[in-house]
């Protein structure tokens, strides 16, 4: 069961940002007209002008001290927190944009890439480092910009290696793209094609390559493609779905989603300032006629069921699924445990869901149950 007082979410009402509860009490004194959760622990809030960084400590205290760098992710298992920092004139800025900083000069840097640990000391990484990816197992793939001449201007033509946390080099940028370690291993692209290696930099022996890899939600499972067909890898490259031309939805709970519906390849990569946030390289185009296939594969055998239905990724058993326009919960079977009724609905996350309804957000239950009327503007899912 699900202890409603461990959780909290971000909201916005109106232009203000507050951190709440399942009850929709408050937790902090201050409001903020921004607000956004980098981790389990960090935070970062705007007042006015003023940018401000909070790290949760016992019973939602909260320690609030200046910005000297923006936090962009947590990663709670290695202790540190991934930011920016910017020169003072910089943080007097109200834009809240993800679109790049604007270099007049870019073979000069104008912010450094860091990590913040719990004690509070701030590591600046190389100069040079110019893309940063999350860090998993102590190590982060970081980028380098072939154009030595112009070194922190934003670019597709990058070199990538590994960075261990206190910014020295464990394997030196070589590679065209590089994904984060998942037990020791890591995808890694050379000229067309990704293969694996290890945390010395080595390939591991395999009898394939891909033309893309790109890890599902938890970094164990990745989608990978050749030509027009899709399959399925775990981490160690073994096979979990072989290639076909249904495109690879998630996989998740034992349950794998798949879809013959037609793609749209993404143009643009996404990030936050230098902070690489990964996303998916297409996106499906939602067409009614197109079917969506639900499988799960027990003692060798795989029991598949069609659905007319959109559906993504299962968490705990229950997914968000669309009909008609109208949002609702799906079980595993197959079958609807929340009926389509919403506009927008949130993944369901520690027993709760935010839904939108009449141009408002609320959260409901798994019984369909309001726990928070629907008043706010913005919502995002209750998080431990």
């Amino acid at each position: 069961m699900v202890s409603f007082g461990q959780l909290r979410a971000v909201v916005r009402k109106d232009t203000v940002y507050h951190l709440i509860t399942p009850k929709g009490k408050h937790l902090l004194d201050s409001s903020f007209s921004y607000l956004s959760n980098a981790g389990s622990s960090y935070f970062a809030a705007r007042s006015t002008r003023t940018y401000w960084i909070f790290k949760e400590e016992k019973k939602f205290k909260a320690v609030l001290f200046p910005a000297k760098f923006t936090p962009i992710t947590s990663c709670e298992s290695e202790g540190v927190c991934i930011g920016l920092k910017f020169p003072q004139a910089m943080l007097g800025s109200t834009s809240t944009s993800t679109q790049p900083v604007k270099r007049l000069d870019p073979s000069r840097r104008t912010e450094v890439l860091g990590v913040l640990t719990k004690q509070g000391e701030f590591i600046a990484f190389r100069d040079e480092v110019c893309r940063l990816a999350e860090f998993t197992e102590a190590k982060a793939a970081f980028a380098i910009n072939k154009d030595t001449a112009f070194p922190y201007k934003y670019s597709t033509a990058l070199l990538w290696g590994y960075l261990r946390l206190d910014g020295t080099v464990l394997i030196p940028a070589q590679f065209d793209h590089a994904l984060p370690f998942y037990q020791g291993k890591a995808w890694v692209k050379s000229s067309t094609d990704y293969f694996l290696i290890d945390s010395t930099g080595k390939k591991c022996s395999q009898e394939y390559s891909f033309d893309y890899v790109e890890p599902l939600p938890g970094g164990q499972y990745f989608r990978v493609q050749k030509k027009n067909k899709f399959g399925l890898v775990d981490h160690q490259g073994n096979w979990l779905k072989p290639m076909s031309k249904r495109y690879v939805v998630s996989f998740s709970d034992e349950l794998l989603v798949s879809t013959s519906a037609p793609l749209v390849e993404n143009k643009k990569e996404s990030f936050l300032s230098s902070v690489l946030l990964l996303e998916s390289k297409y996106s499906i185009r939602n067409t009614r006629s197109y079917k969506y296939f639900l499988e799960r594969t027990t003692d060798g055998k795989t029991v598949q069921k069609k659905l007319q239905y959109i559906i993504g990724e299962f968490s705990q058993g229950y997914c968000v699924a669309s009909e008609n326009g109208k949002y609702g919960l799906l079980q595993s079977n197959g079958e609807w445990k929340i009926k389509p009724q919403y506009e927008q609905m949130l993944p369901f996350q520690e027993g709760l869901m935010a839904v939108w309804v009449d141009g408002k957000w609320g959260y409901i239950n798994i019984q369909n149950e309001w726990v928070i009327k629907p008043v706010f503007d913005e919502a995002f899912s209750f998080f431990k």
